[in-house]
């Protein structure tokens, strides 16, 4: 037969949570629930007040509003702290602790009792208010009239454990008769009459501690039964005097309780192994039971989510539907459709449920709601990507770039993206169909008939075929009128016609561009040979400056070929058939940006050309000074070559300006000055600031200054810095054509002015350029 653990509960009827809460609340003695603290070392430093009962509230007069949640040291000021240990350890060891002369206030003192019923939470029972008399014992055949009466069979032993007292409920739940127990030695019986009760009396004998049996025997009678009950020593100067032994036959209850597990366990297996989270509430939302899937679905253990399940849900507004559905399934007793919830996790995601539940009733109300929780998270967040990605599909249409039509089976214009429209004007309203975008995109009878032909080769003929679509150039006809020149590339998705445009107007116009001024290149690079056979019969210095020229020339062949290379190779790449939209606007990029890159190599090719042919012209004007100054703040402060250096502020300093300053000089001229030396001071400096402004205002000559905290000059190029097709020699200076100092040295000598510079390596650069202020009146008369 199997032994009962010491203190370990006889099972029986489940009893519920407010039962034990009312018992603790109606228990005579002055009874407090509380919990050990330990400081960052783990030494018990104090312990707080979890709940008290109504006899300790009248015994220390103090109410549970003023002690439970608090420290016992925060509420009781004269609290002797030694306590603290002595509770400690009786937590720590588990059993019942018995202390005299204890006191919270140190007035009032008492007999206690300690006993720790789950980790660092203790029961402290005040037992006897020390002082005050205990009444006195009444006779003891009181006593054994009323134990006379009662169902559960008590039986007495003295301290030699011969049997003297056995009450009728011995017979009720043995069948033995009191006469035939009595007289008798507990130790004369035999074993199997007896089963482990002797164990667990001897146990309880040696121990002098009360002690919980439960033992399976064969009555006197010869019946099987299994009985249970209390020992309790009776103690005598501190010596075994006798035992108290209470009896109860739990035979069938112990067979209920093993049917109750057996069903149980079937349906424990039936929750644990499923998928889905069973739980139960009262009608007030409280969960009185959660399966342990809640971990997995939640992340909460069933014991953290033991709450109000509303407290479980996210804000979302469909969890009031639900809310309303539980109410009804309340108030009608009757099981409702089944419904959706978003819950919260408890690292803060949102989960969705679908919720099956149905009422319980007692006595024809609703008692409580049982259900089970399904996990369609995925199947929501599918749901949602499929939205998502078919909104997504149709904003990247309409935020596309690149214009783009989708023509029905029909040839219907069914959808038109806001940049076909913004290209070339029309909507479906305009070209409601492909006859009609041919009327108006192609408006020349010859020209259509031409696209015409083009379609049905490359768009109607190609969709029987299948094989690689190749794209074909139209010129289009806008709205207002204009022109574009467009590559049509096309798809067809399911029994639609994708069409995408891709306007190549810009690339024409930049291509003939080029043209242009490769032209005017071969005439600068003409001039310039021209220039150098003449040079050849100069004297030495005529020669020195021919052979900076020619490495001039030999820098200037691969600067060129640097972005022509560009151009060359990514129009080539921008002819490919199999050229995603998002690449050939990326080569657009590029062919634009080294045209760029060229034009402004031209241009100082040119002007250096004109400077040293003396043809360089100048258009002197009025103009004032300070707002010159800001629009060329404003314009370097969003240059791309500005930003791409995130670590360099620009400065403008104009505070000498106290009033209006009008100069007259070339004002496109002065601009191209300050624009060459701030674009030098940004590619040398990496970090730090560019200053410029006003250094020097006299009254017949204004001095502007460009600073930097660059890289400098280094000492040996100062010299030559300013000569014509000479490039200072580094590897920390920004490479370049080596014309932009000379070309501000030939435009400041055209403007009457003056350039210098003080530089130091590693520390930075500043130049001076100072230029004439005129009079008004000398103005008018030189003009």
């Amino acid at each position: 037969m199997l032994e009962q653990k010491p203190d370990t509960p006889i099972k029986g009827r489940e009893i519920s949570p407010q039962a034990y809460t009312s018992a603790f609340e109606e228990l005579p003695l002055a009874c407090s629930l509380h919990q050990m603290q330990y400081d960052n070392k783990q030494n018990p430093a104090d312990f707080t007040t979890l709940a008290v009962n109504q006899a300790f509230e009248k015994t220390t007069g103090l109410t549970s509003q003023q002690v439970v949640g608090q420290s016992v040291l925060a509420v009781f000021k004269d609290f002797n702290p030694i306590w603290i240990n002595k509770f400690a350890t009786a937590v720590q060891s588990g059993e019942k602790k018995k202390f005299t002369e204890f006191s919270f206030d140190s007035k009032t003192y008492f007999d206690i009792q300690v006993h720790s019923y789950q980790a660092e939470c203790f029961v402290l029972t005040l037992i006897q208010p020390l002082g005050i008399e205990k009444p006195r014992q009444k006779p003891i055949h009181f006593y054994e009239r009323v134990m006379e009466h009662l169902h559960e069979g008590i039986w007495v032993t003295d301290k030699h454990d011969n049997i003297f007292f056995a009450n009728s409920g011995i017979t009720l739940n043995t069948g033995s008769l009191s006469k035939d127990l009595i007289g008798k030695n507990v130790y004369e019986f035999k074993k199997k009459h007896l089963g482990s009760f002797l164990d667990d009396y001897t146990r309880a004998k040696q121990s002098l501690k009360p002690y919980k049996y439960e033992a399976q025997l064969i009555t006197l009678q010869g019946e099987p039964a299994a009985l249970a009950g209390w020992l309790v020593p009776l103690i005598k100067n501190h010596r075994f005097d006798g035992m108290i032994c209470t009896t109860r036959n739990i035979s069938d209850d112990k067979r209920n309780r093993q049917l109750i597990r057996e069903s149980e366990e079937k349906l424990r297996n039936i929750i644990e192994h499923s998928t889905n989270v069973f739980y139960s509430h009262t009608t007030d939302h409280l969960l009185t039971y959660i399966s342990p899937q809640m971990k997995t679905l939640l992340g909460y253990t069933p014991e953290e989510a033991m709450v109000r399940w509303t407290k479980l849900t996210s804000d979302n507004p469909i969890n009031q539907q639900g809310f309303e559905l539980v109410e009804k399934a309340i108030r009608t007793g009757k099981m409702q459709e089944p419904y959706e919830l978003e819950l919260l996790h408890k690292d803060g995601h949102r989960v969705w449920v679908q919720v099956h539940e149905a009422p319980v009733l007692t006595n024809g109300k609703t008692s409580s709601i049982v259900g089970a929780l399904t996990d369609i998270t995925k199947q929501r967040e599918m749901q949602q990507r499929l939205v998502e990605n078919q909104q997504g599909l149709r904003h990247l249409l309409y935020e596309s770039p690149i214009p783009i039509a989708v023509i029905s089976k029909e040839d219907d214009m069914e959808y038109l993206n806001r940049e076909f429209s913004n290209t070339f004007g029309y909507s479906t309203q305009d070209i409601p169909n492909v006859k009609v975008w041919f009327e108006k995109a192609y408006p020349d009878i010859t020209y259509r008939k031409t696209m015409q032909q083009l379609w049905q080769q490359n768009v109607v003929a190609p969709k029987k075929r299948p094989g690689s679509k190749p794209p074909f150039e139209a010129n289009i006809t806008c709205k207002d009128g204009s022109s574009k020149f467009v590559q049509i590339r096309w798809s067809f998705i399911s029994e639609k016609l994708v069409l995408i445009l891709n306007d190549l107007t810009e690339h024409k116009r930049l291509e003939e561009q080029i043209l242009f001024k490769n032209d005017e290149l071969q005439n600068a690079m003409n001039e310039l040979q021209k220039l150098n056979q003449e040079l050849q019969v100069a004297t030495q210095k005529a020669k020195e400056s021919d052979q900076l020229k020619s490495a001039f020339l030999a820098n200037m062949s691969h600067e060129i070929r640097t972005p022509m290379n560009s151009i060359i190779g990514f129009s080539s790449l921008l002819s490919n058939t199999d050229a995603t939209p998002e690449k050939q606007r990326r080569y657009t990029s590029f062919i634009q940006k080294s045209g760029n890159h060229l034009l402004r190599i031209i241009d100082d090719i040119i002007d250096i050309a004109k400077i040293e042919s003396n043809q360089l012209k100048v258009e002197l004007s009025y103009f004032s000074v300070v707002p010159f100054l800001q629009n060329t703040y404003d314009h370097h402060r969003q240059s791309s070559l500005l930003q791409e250096k995130s670590n360099v502020k620009l400065k403008l300093n104009h505070k000498l300006a106290t009033k209006s300053i009008i100069i007259f000089t070339d004002p496109i001229r002065l601009k191209q000055v300050f624009d060459n030396l701030l674009t030098n001071s940004i590619k040398n400096t990496n970090e730090g600031v560019i200053e410029f402004g006003i250094y020097e205002l006299e009254e017949n000559s204004i001095t502007f200054y460009v600073a930097d905290t660059g890289i400098g000059i280094p000492e040996q190029f100062k010299e030559v810095i300013f000569k014509r097709f000479t490039q200072v020699q580094s590897k920390t200076i920004k490479p370049g054509t080596g014309l932009g100092l000379s070309i501000i040295k030939g435009i400041t000598n055209l403007l009457d002015g003056e350039i210098w510079f003080e530089s130091t390596e590693n520390v930075g650069t500043t130049f001076y350029v100072k230029f004439p202020i005129l009079p008004k009146e000398q103005a008018s008369h030189r003009m």
